[in-house]
């Protein structure tokens, strides 16, 4: 089992932590994992398994404001590029707006084909 068998909550039955909706940290469980010697490890697995409830006395979300950001890149030559460009203010390169144009040169093809209007 690991860490986890060094945990302070080991003993503590799991509703001491999921009690309510609200996902209060409560003072005797702040004091609890602010004690433990893991809280680092519970911290960890939290965060990168997007866990609920209770945890290193952190709420859900407060773990996902600590989340790192991700950023995006846009893979140019592809529509889901052109997409990324135009959500970050830029101006398309030449493959994403290419690209672009034969995906909406093919849908309207394809609906033409089906006997459906094109816009």
């Amino acid at each position: 089992m690991g860490w986890q068998s060094e945990a302070a909550c080991r003993s503590y039955p799991i509703d001491y932590f999921f009690h309510n909706e609200a996902e209060v940290v409560t003072d005797s469980v702040r004091e609890l994992c602010t004690a433990c010697s893991v809280r680092d490890n519970c911290l960890q697995l939290a965060i990168a398994t997007d866990s609920i409830g209770i945890w290193a006395a952190t709420t859900t979300e407060e773990r996902r404001k600590m989340r790192p950001k991700r950023v995006m890149v846009a893979e140019h030559g592809t529509t889901s590029g052109h997409h990324r460009h135009l959500k970050r203010g830029e101006k398309p390169c030449d493959p994403c707006r290419l690209a672009r144009l034969e995906y909406l040169r093919k849908y309207r093809t394809q609906r033409r084909a089906n006997g459906l209007e094109v816009s």
